[in-house]
This record gives C-alpha cells, sequence and structure tokens, in this order.
C-alpha cells in the first residue's frame, strides 16, 4: 500500500519542483528604449488630437427629446418601487410563516 503511494506523492514533488524552477526562465523585459524626436512629435500630435476628439464627443451626441427622458425617469422610478415593493412582499410572507409555524395564530 505504501509502495503505491510512492509513485504519485514523488511525481507530484517533481512536478513542484519543476513548477518552481520554471519562475525564473521567464524572458527579462527590453530596457526602455528613448524614442527618436520626430517620433516624439508624433506621439504628441496623436495625443494632443485624441484629446481633442473626445472633449468633442458630447457635442457631437444626440440631444434627447424631453418626452423620452420623462419616460426614462419614471420608467426608472417605477423599476425602483416594483423592486421595493417585491422585495417586502417576500418579506411578509416570509415573516407570516415563520409566525404561522410558531402557531401564533392560534
Amino acid at each position: 500500500m505504501a509502495r503505491a503511494m510512492i509513485l504519485p506523492v514523488a511525481v507530484c514533488g517533481l512536478f513542484a519542483v519543476l513548477m518552481l524552477r520554471s519562475a525564473t526562465s521567464f524572458v527579462q523585459p527590453p530596457a526602455a528604449v528613448e524614442a527618436p524626436q520626430h517620433l516624439r512629435f508624433l506621439q504628441a500630435t496623436a495625443l494632443s488630437s485624441s484629446a481633442a476628439l473626445a472633449s468633442a464627443l458630447p457635442a457631437l451626441a444626440e440631444e434627447i427629446d424631453v418626452g423620452e427622458e420623462y419616460n426614462r425617469k419614471v420608467l426608472n422610478a417605477a423599476g425602483y418601487c416594483l423592486g421595493l415593493a417585491a422585495f417586502l412582499v417576500g418579506f411578509i410572507i416570509s415573516q407570516a410563516k415563520k409566525s404561522v409555524e410558531n402557531r401564533w395564530l392560534d
């Protein structure tokens, strides 16, 4: 019986040792390389143009109709109210079941 357990334990131990030793076998990242001057200019240009586009996005968005905004608010409020009502109904039913099981109503 002990002889049958030696092989799996040895294999697991060997696997653990190999995994611990392989953690140091990853390739180190390259050192940081400075970009040439003309590439820095292009990076700065790309950064400023993307910032300009990001700031202009709200101006490009479609305006929401007043009626649709009101409907969204009403639906949002109705969702909150119905969720709270469902929670309260479930809570009341569970408490009523507990009180009936305790023979409180008898």
